[in-house]
This record gives structure tokens, sequence and C-alpha cells, in this order.
């Protein structure tokens, strides 16, 4: 990551990535509309992470500059998923729900370190599938892919009117 002092560290606390939630809904609005980026909602979604964060098969991994006042740069969030045994062979898999640094950071490895850390933490787990999704106009799919990820499903969309 370059000469830039950056630390990845796990924490319980979303509170730290607050401005991060708020700017990943602004990106995220720019290919769906119907994402909601609103200050409320980033209120919920720390809630949300809060909640999920008491569980042992939940992540957060933040990026940080050291020594900087504005020190947040990145954080990648995910779980553990369960499935029916009855209907899927494979019944544990990673998700990677959030993964966002900072636009005047990227390129420079912190997002690459971030899923590294996330994978690496499945792998403790024995987790041996990792999912995530990411928007079909979102430049990050070719991140993924540089980093072996597939794709594995196409979701479809189509908007109608009603009178």
């Amino acid at each position: 990551m370059k000469s830039q002092k950056i630390k990845i560290f796990q924490t319980r606390n979303p509170e730290i990535v607050k401005s991060l939630v708020s700017g990943l809904r602004k990106f995220e609005n720019k290919f769906d509309a119907d994402m909601r980026s609103d200050e409320e909602s980033v209120e919920k979604q720390i809630e949300w992470m809060k909640r999920k964060l008491q569980s042992e098969s939940t992540f957060l991994f933040v990026a940080i500059r050291e020594n900087e006042k504005q020190n947040t740069i990145g954080y990648v969030f995910g779980w553990i998923e369960r499935r029916n045994k009855n209907y899927w062979k494979l019944t544990r898999f990673g998700y990677v729900a959030e993964l966002f640094v900072k636009e005047e950071f990227r390129g420079m490895g912190v997002g690459r370190t971030l899923l590294e850390k996330a994978e690496k933490w499945f792998a403790e787990k024995r987790i041996t599938k990792i999912f995530l999704d990411v928007e079909a106009e979102n430049p990050a799919l070719n991140f993924y892919k540089k980093l072996g990820y597939r794709e594995l499903e196409l979701r479809m969309v189509k908007e109608i009117s009603y009178s």
C-alpha cells in the first residue's frame, strides 16, 4: 500500500465507519436510484450493523491511516450465512455485504487488503466459498474479477407503470 502507513483492524463498533457507510450509499445510488442515502437510512444501517456484530459469525474490518485526524479510509463487513441442508450441498458460506474505500485511496491496494483480511477470517472459520453482490454497472466488478471472483447469477429488473 505504497508509503502510506495504513493499518487494518477488526472492531465491533460500526460508528467509526459511519461516514464511509454514507459514502457507500451515495456511491451505490449512482447504480441503483432506489438506494436510500439520507442520514436516517445511514443511522438505521449503523444500528443494524451493531445488532449483526453481536454475533461471532460477523466481522467488520476497518482500514485507517495512522497519525491522521480523518483516518478511516475503508471497511469490509460480512458474515457467515447458513442455508437449508435439504436443498443445498454447501450449507455454510461467507458473505461480504459491504466493501468501501474512499475514492482518493482507491488503486492503492486498500480494498484488496481488506478483502484478503475477510477471506482469511472466513478461512479460519473453515468457510470454503464466499459470495458478494455488486451492481452490474459498478466499476468494482472488474476489481472483484481480478481477485478471483466470478459471476454466478444475474438479477434482472424491469420498471413497469400501472394505472
